[in-house]
Protein backbone atom coordinates (compact mmCIF):
# COMPACT_ATOMS: atom_id res chain seq x y z
CA UNK A 1 0.00 0.00 0.00
CA UNK A 2 1.66 3.44 -1.19
CA UNK A 3 1.27 6.33 1.60
CA UNK A 4 -1.14 8.11 -0.65
CA UNK A 5 -3.67 5.13 -0.49
CA UNK A 6 -2.85 5.38 3.19
CA UNK A 7 -4.68 8.01 3.53
CA UNK A 8 -7.50 7.19 1.63
CA UNK A 9 -8.07 4.50 4.21
CA UNK A 10 -7.63 6.48 7.19
CA UNK A 11 -10.24 9.14 5.52
CA UNK A 12 -12.56 6.35 6.11
CA UNK A 13 -11.89 5.91 10.26
CA UNK A 14 -15.41 6.59 10.95
CA UNK A 15 -16.58 4.55 8.48
CA UNK A 16 -14.64 1.76 9.12
CA UNK A 17 -16.03 2.11 13.42
CA UNK A 18 -19.84 2.86 12.36
CA UNK A 19 -19.30 -0.52 9.95
CA UNK A 20 -18.24 -2.57 12.60
CA UNK A 21 -21.12 -1.85 14.50
CA UNK A 22 -23.69 -1.86 11.43
CA UNK A 23 -25.58 -4.87 12.30
CA UNK A 24 -26.99 -3.25 16.00
CA UNK A 25 -27.24 0.11 13.95
CA UNK A 26 -29.44 -0.90 10.94
CA UNK A 27 -31.48 -3.09 13.60
CA UNK A 28 -32.77 -0.24 15.38
CA UNK A 29 -32.94 1.46 12.20
CA UNK A 30 -35.20 -0.38 10.32
CA UNK A 31 -37.62 -1.00 13.87
CA UNK A 32 -38.01 2.28 13.34
CA UNK A 33 -39.26 2.38 9.45
CA UNK A 34 -42.61 1.15 8.09
CA UNK A 35 -42.17 -2.54 8.25
CA UNK A 36 -45.28 -3.01 6.05
CA UNK A 37 -43.00 -1.51 3.12
CA UNK A 38 -42.15 -5.20 2.76
CA UNK A 39 -46.02 -6.74 3.38
CA UNK A 40 -46.08 -9.89 0.71
CA UNK A 41 -42.95 -8.64 -1.09
CA UNK A 42 -40.05 -11.15 -1.93
CA UNK A 43 -37.16 -8.79 -0.69
CA UNK A 44 -33.14 -9.45 -1.03
CA UNK A 45 -31.08 -8.25 2.23
CA UNK A 46 -27.87 -7.17 0.26
CA UNK A 47 -25.90 -6.24 2.93
CA UNK A 48 -25.83 -9.46 4.43
CA UNK A 49 -26.58 -8.92 7.93
CA UNK A 50 -28.45 -11.32 9.86
CA UNK A 51 -30.59 -8.77 12.20
CA UNK A 52 -31.68 -6.93 9.29
CA UNK A 53 -33.02 -9.83 7.70
CA UNK A 54 -34.88 -11.11 10.42
CA UNK A 55 -36.82 -7.39 11.11
CA UNK A 56 -38.02 -7.60 7.45
CA UNK A 57 -39.14 -11.25 7.72
CA UNK A 58 -41.58 -10.27 10.03
CA UNK A 59 -43.82 -8.99 7.13
CA UNK A 60 -41.91 -9.95 4.38
CA UNK A 61 -43.03 -12.90 2.05
CA UNK A 62 -39.74 -14.02 1.30
CA UNK A 63 -36.34 -12.78 2.37
CA UNK A 64 -32.66 -14.00 1.15
CA UNK A 65 -29.59 -12.17 2.87
CA UNK A 66 -26.84 -12.26 0.82
CA UNK A 67 -23.91 -14.66 1.32
CA UNK A 68 -21.33 -13.95 -1.48
CA UNK A 69 -18.07 -14.36 0.02
CA UNK A 70 -19.04 -15.49 3.35
CA UNK A 71 -17.38 -19.10 4.31
CA UNK A 72 -19.54 -22.15 3.75
CA UNK A 73 -19.62 -23.00 7.22
CA UNK A 74 -20.63 -19.57 8.76
CA UNK A 75 -23.49 -19.96 6.02
CA UNK A 76 -24.50 -22.85 7.88
CA UNK A 77 -24.33 -21.62 11.27
CA UNK A 78 -26.43 -19.20 10.54
CA UNK A 79 -28.85 -21.54 8.77
CA UNK A 80 -28.70 -22.91 12.01
CA UNK A 81 -29.50 -20.14 14.22
CA UNK A 82 -32.25 -18.73 12.08
CA UNK A 83 -34.28 -22.15 11.28
CA UNK A 84 -36.81 -21.19 13.05
CA UNK A 85 -37.23 -18.36 10.52
CA UNK A 86 -39.05 -20.28 8.01
CA UNK A 87 -39.33 -17.23 5.56
CA UNK A 88 -35.51 -16.37 5.50
CA UNK A 89 -32.97 -17.97 3.91
CA UNK A 90 -28.79 -16.98 3.77
CA UNK A 91 -28.26 -17.74 0.26
CA UNK A 92 -26.46 -16.42 -3.38
CA UNK A 93 -29.23 -14.02 -4.93
CA UNK A 94 -31.62 -15.34 -7.99
CA UNK A 95 -31.62 -12.91 -11.06
CA UNK A 96 -34.74 -10.85 -11.72
CA UNK A 97 -36.48 -12.82 -8.73
CA UNK A 98 -36.78 -9.04 -5.33
CA UNK A 99 -39.47 -6.75 -5.16
CA UNK A 100 -37.55 -5.04 -2.89
CA UNK A 101 -33.68 -4.53 -2.52
CA UNK A 102 -32.85 -3.71 0.65
CA UNK A 103 -29.02 -1.79 1.22
CA UNK A 104 -28.90 -0.02 4.80
CA UNK A 105 -24.84 0.12 5.01
CA UNK A 106 -25.11 3.60 3.76
CA UNK A 107 -20.84 2.97 2.59
CA UNK A 108 -22.07 0.81 -0.22
CA UNK A 109 -23.51 3.25 -2.79
CA UNK A 110 -20.75 5.78 -2.58
CA UNK A 111 -19.09 7.93 -5.23
CA UNK A 112 -16.56 5.56 -6.87
CA UNK A 113 -19.58 2.55 -7.38
CA UNK A 114 -23.00 3.86 -7.13
CA UNK A 115 -23.71 3.49 -11.39
CA UNK A 116 -21.98 0.52 -11.20
CA UNK A 117 -24.30 -0.62 -7.98
CA UNK A 118 -27.39 0.60 -9.35
CA UNK A 119 -27.09 -0.31 -13.09
CA UNK A 120 -25.17 -3.76 -13.09
CA UNK A 121 -24.96 -5.86 -9.53
CA UNK A 122 -28.23 -4.75 -8.12
CA UNK A 123 -30.78 -4.67 -11.06
CA UNK A 124 -29.51 -7.84 -11.95
CA UNK A 125 -31.32 -9.25 -8.82
CA UNK A 126 -34.49 -6.83 -8.83
CA UNK A 127 -37.46 -6.93 -11.14
CA UNK A 128 -38.82 -4.37 -13.27
CA UNK A 129 -40.61 -1.63 -11.03
CA UNK A 130 -39.10 -3.22 -8.28
CA UNK A 131 -37.52 -0.92 -5.53
CA UNK A 132 -34.80 -0.09 -3.48
CA UNK A 133 -34.63 1.14 -0.21
CA UNK A 134 -31.23 2.26 0.70
CA UNK A 135 -29.28 4.66 2.75
CA UNK A 136 -26.51 6.74 1.43
CA UNK A 137 -23.91 9.26 2.65
CA UNK A 138 -23.28 12.31 0.75
CA UNK A 139 -21.09 15.76 1.47
CA UNK A 140 -23.96 17.25 3.91
CA UNK A 141 -22.95 13.74 6.51
CA UNK A 142 -19.42 14.86 6.48
CA UNK A 143 -17.77 15.13 8.27
CA UNK A 144 -19.03 12.10 10.80
CA UNK A 145 -18.04 12.46 14.88
CA UNK A 146 -15.41 10.35 14.04
CA UNK A 147 -14.26 12.08 10.61
CA UNK A 148 -14.68 15.68 12.50
CA UNK A 149 -12.09 13.78 15.51
CA UNK A 150 -9.56 12.65 12.57
CA UNK A 151 -9.12 15.82 10.88
CA UNK A 152 -8.34 17.89 14.29
CA UNK A 153 -5.75 15.12 14.90
CA UNK A 154 -4.04 14.91 11.44
CA UNK A 155 -2.15 17.64 11.17
CA UNK A 156 -0.15 15.92 14.01
CA UNK A 157 0.05 12.26 12.63
CA UNK A 158 1.10 14.02 9.53
CA UNK A 159 3.87 15.95 11.04
CA UNK A 160 5.10 12.69 13.08
CA UNK A 161 5.97 11.03 9.50
CA UNK A 162 9.16 10.39 8.40
CA UNK A 163 10.23 12.57 5.90
CA UNK A 164 10.42 10.07 3.09
CA UNK A 165 6.64 9.10 4.06
CA UNK A 166 5.85 13.18 3.69
CA UNK A 167 7.33 13.09 0.29
CA UNK A 168 4.98 10.68 -1.00
CA UNK A 169 1.52 12.26 0.17
CA UNK A 170 -0.21 13.83 -2.75
CA UNK A 171 -0.54 17.89 -2.32
CA UNK A 172 -4.19 17.18 -2.03
CA UNK A 173 -3.85 15.12 0.73
CA UNK A 174 -1.81 17.82 3.33
CA UNK A 175 -2.93 18.94 6.37
CA UNK A 176 -4.09 22.56 4.28
CA UNK A 177 -6.04 20.89 1.84
CA UNK A 178 -7.27 17.31 4.07
CA UNK A 179 -10.44 18.69 4.51
CA UNK A 180 -11.87 19.46 1.73
CA UNK A 181 -10.17 16.78 -0.24
CA UNK A 182 -11.57 14.67 2.21
CA UNK A 183 -15.18 15.82 1.53
CA UNK A 184 -14.98 15.38 -2.03
CA UNK A 185 -14.60 11.94 -1.60
CA UNK A 186 -18.34 11.99 -1.29
CA UNK A 187 -21.08 12.53 -3.58
CA UNK A 188 -22.89 15.82 -3.67
CA UNK A 189 -26.86 15.44 -3.51
CA UNK A 190 -27.62 16.33 -7.15
CA UNK A 191 -24.48 13.82 -8.26
CA UNK A 192 -26.50 11.25 -6.07
CA UNK A 193 -29.74 11.84 -8.05
CA UNK A 194 -27.76 12.09 -11.31
CA UNK A 195 -26.14 8.76 -10.63
CA UNK A 196 -29.92 7.10 -9.32
CA UNK A 197 -31.04 8.42 -12.99
CA UNK A 198 -29.04 7.31 -14.94
CA UNK A 199 -28.77 3.89 -13.62
CA UNK A 200 -32.25 3.25 -14.53
CA UNK A 201 -34.53 4.35 -11.81
CA UNK A 202 -36.57 7.03 -10.51
CA UNK A 203 -36.93 8.52 -6.74
CA UNK A 204 -40.17 7.65 -4.71
CA UNK A 205 -38.71 8.91 -1.80
CA UNK A 206 -35.53 11.16 -0.64
CA UNK A 207 -35.54 12.12 3.12
CA UNK A 208 -32.98 12.90 5.72
CA UNK A 209 -32.78 10.49 8.84
CA UNK A 210 -30.47 9.73 11.90
CA UNK A 211 -30.50 7.06 13.75
CA UNK A 212 -28.56 5.65 16.93
CA UNK A 213 -26.47 2.91 17.92
CA UNK A 214 -26.22 1.93 21.59
CA UNK A 215 -22.95 0.43 22.70
CA UNK A 216 -21.04 -0.25 26.01
CA UNK A 217 -18.02 1.55 26.49
CA UNK A 218 -15.89 -1.18 26.88
CA UNK A 219 -16.86 -2.22 24.10
CA UNK A 220 -17.29 1.23 22.26
CA UNK A 221 -13.55 1.69 23.17
CA UNK A 222 -12.19 -2.05 22.29
CA UNK A 223 -13.69 -1.12 18.29
CA UNK A 224 -11.77 2.16 18.39
CA UNK A 225 -8.66 1.13 19.38
CA UNK A 226 -8.55 -1.83 16.83
CA UNK A 227 -9.57 0.30 14.07
CA UNK A 228 -7.19 3.20 15.00
CA UNK A 229 -4.36 1.45 15.12
CA UNK A 230 -4.97 -0.92 11.90
CA UNK A 231 -4.93 2.71 10.03
CA UNK A 232 -1.86 4.02 11.40
CA UNK A 233 0.08 0.55 10.90
CA UNK A 234 1.06 2.02 7.29
CA UNK A 235 2.70 4.66 8.79
CA UNK A 236 5.41 2.79 10.70
CA UNK A 237 5.17 4.53 14.09
CA UNK A 238 6.69 3.51 17.16
CA UNK A 239 4.39 1.57 19.71
CA UNK A 240 4.97 4.71 22.13
CA UNK A 241 3.59 7.03 18.99
CA UNK A 242 0.61 4.67 18.48
CA UNK A 243 -0.28 4.73 22.19
CA UNK A 244 -0.10 8.45 22.64
CA UNK A 245 -2.29 8.74 19.11
CA UNK A 246 -4.51 6.32 20.38
CA UNK A 247 -5.26 8.01 23.47
CA UNK A 248 -5.68 11.14 21.85
CA UNK A 249 -8.07 10.30 19.50
CA UNK A 250 -10.26 8.32 22.45
CA UNK A 251 -10.39 11.14 24.45
CA UNK A 252 -12.02 13.02 21.88
CA UNK A 253 -13.91 11.16 20.36
CA UNK A 254 -15.75 9.76 23.89
CA UNK A 255 -16.09 13.84 24.93
CA UNK A 256 -18.38 14.15 21.03
CA UNK A 257 -20.68 10.87 21.97
CA UNK A 258 -23.36 11.53 24.35
CA UNK A 259 -24.04 8.72 27.43
CA UNK A 260 -27.15 7.91 28.46
CA UNK A 261 -28.51 7.00 31.65
CA UNK A 262 -26.41 3.94 32.76
CA UNK A 263 -23.34 5.14 30.65
CA UNK A 264 -23.42 3.23 27.21
CA UNK A 265 -22.38 5.30 24.34
CA UNK A 266 -24.59 7.01 21.64
CA UNK A 267 -23.30 6.97 17.94
CA UNK A 268 -25.28 8.94 15.91
CA UNK A 269 -25.51 8.56 12.32
CA UNK A 270 -26.55 10.73 9.72
CA UNK A 271 -27.99 9.62 5.97
CA UNK A 272 -30.29 10.08 3.06
CA UNK A 273 -33.27 7.71 3.22
CA UNK A 274 -33.40 7.07 -0.72
CA UNK A 275 -36.77 4.58 -1.72
CA UNK A 276 -35.94 4.03 -5.92
CA UNK A 277 -38.00 2.13 -8.15
CA UNK A 278 -36.41 0.29 -11.32
CA UNK A 279 -37.44 1.50 -14.20
CA UNK A 280 -34.91 -0.69 -16.89
CA UNK A 281 -32.04 -0.32 -18.58
CA UNK A 282 -29.49 2.63 -18.13
CA UNK A 283 -30.19 5.91 -19.47
CA UNK A 284 -28.42 8.26 -22.34
CA UNK A 285 -26.04 11.25 -20.51
CA UNK A 286 -27.82 13.29 -23.18
CA UNK A 287 -31.09 13.21 -22.24
CA UNK A 288 -29.89 14.69 -18.69
CA UNK A 289 -30.01 18.22 -20.93
CA UNK A 290 -33.96 17.94 -21.23
CA UNK A 291 -33.95 19.05 -17.35
CA UNK A 292 -32.40 22.33 -16.02
CA UNK A 293 -30.72 20.70 -13.39
CA UNK A 294 -30.18 17.20 -11.41
CA UNK A 295 -32.16 18.09 -8.67
CA UNK A 296 -35.28 18.10 -11.38
CA UNK A 297 -34.63 14.68 -12.37
CA UNK A 298 -37.76 12.64 -11.43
Amino acid sequence: MTIHNTYIYLLVMGIIFTTQCMEQCMEYYIKQEMIDSFTDKIVLDYDGYANNACCIAQTAKIVHSDTRGEDLTDISVLQEKYAHIKNLTFTTPQSKFYDVVTIYNSNILNKKNMIWQLSDTIKEYLKINGEIHALVRTQKHFPSIGEAVFLILYPQVYELLSTEKKGQVKEKWHPLNFDITSKNQFLTDAKMKEDIWLSGYDIISYKEIVYETIMDLAKTKKVIKSDFLKMIEECEFSKEIQKSLYKQFLLLILDKYKRNDIGEVIIPTNATKIHLCNKGPMRLRVNLYVYNNPTDFP
